[in-house]
């Protein structure tokens, strides 16, 4: 009989975690869709970083209350230390983008210093927020290491920078993996990535890839048609990426690198 009870209140724990989460989540999904209507509306520079700089303010209090959803629904206190200090080492992410020189770096400079800062909350928001498939599938991809063109690049929590051979000259760039652009497919796991120049404006040294869990590390499967991506769906063995209105289906048993 105790057993019974046990099971009975520990399945209506979960239930009510649940039904929590998928509360919060409801709730930055309309306030997102609310600061990003604003955002798009803006105009001027004065205008655009404003609103980057509300962006940014509207995803560390979601931030805040996803970690506070996370700590109370973790009962390993070394898990719980280890969030903690996660949120430590984001802060002082946050702090050294902040002190971006902004010197010769032209007037949308403070936009996008918002704007990168404030999606940097917003991954650690989706990574606190994970269900436990996804969150065993991000374990699995967020610190190992992944390979372009035969170059090893290190990864700590889905962002890593490296350098490379661009129109001539030796260029730094970087990445951020979120993780919705995560997926497992026939039991193989698969992350798309987009790598550019930091705080760059257009899409001259951007580069979409979908790698591939192997061996430990991951390999690109596909380098993407397109530079950016606005939207992505897995239909059977189909991946089909998409970038405003063209498209692009990549077959995951046979897909290699070009």
């Amino acid at each position: 009989m105790k057993f019974m009870l046990f099971s009975f209140l520990f399945a209506l724990i979960l239930s009510l975690a649940g039904g929590e989460r998928e509360d919060l989540l409801a709730t930055f999904r309309k306030e997102n869709l609310e600061a990003d209507k604003t955002f798009q509306n803006a105009v001027s520079t004065v205008a655009l970083t404003g609103e980057a700089g509300t962006l940014w303010n509207i995803a560390e209090k979601q931030y805040f209350r996803a970690l506070d959803y996370k700590l109370r629904h973790t009962s390993d206190a070394g898990k719980r230390l280890e969030l903690l200090k996660k949120s430590h080492m984001l802060s002082r992410e946050v702090e050294k983008i902040f002190s971006t020189p902004r010197e010769n770096m032209g007037s949308l400079i403070g936009m996008l210093i918002y704007h990168k800062i404030a999606g940097l909350f917003q991954q650690q928001i989706a990574i606190l927020m994970l269900d436990t498939d996804a969150e065993k599938r991000w374990q699995r991809i967020a610190d190992i290491p992944l390979f372009i063109d035969g170059k090893k690049i290190s990864q700590k929590q889905g962002k890593g920078k490296f350098t490379k051979e661009m129109y001539g000259a030796e260029t730094t760039l970087e990445f951020m993996l979120l993780p919705e652009d995560t997926f497992t497919f026939q039991n193989r796991d698969f992350a798309l990535i987009r790598t550019g120049r930091p705080f760059s404006v257009n899409d001259d040294f951007s580069t979409v890839y979908l790698f591939e869990l192997k061996d430990g590390k991951l390999q690109v499967n596909t380098k993407c048609d397109f530079p950016f991506y606005s939207r992505w769906k897995l239909q059977k063995s189909e991946f089909v990426i998409c970038y405003k209105k063209k498209m692009q289906k990549i077959q995951l048993s046979a897909a290699k690198e070009k």
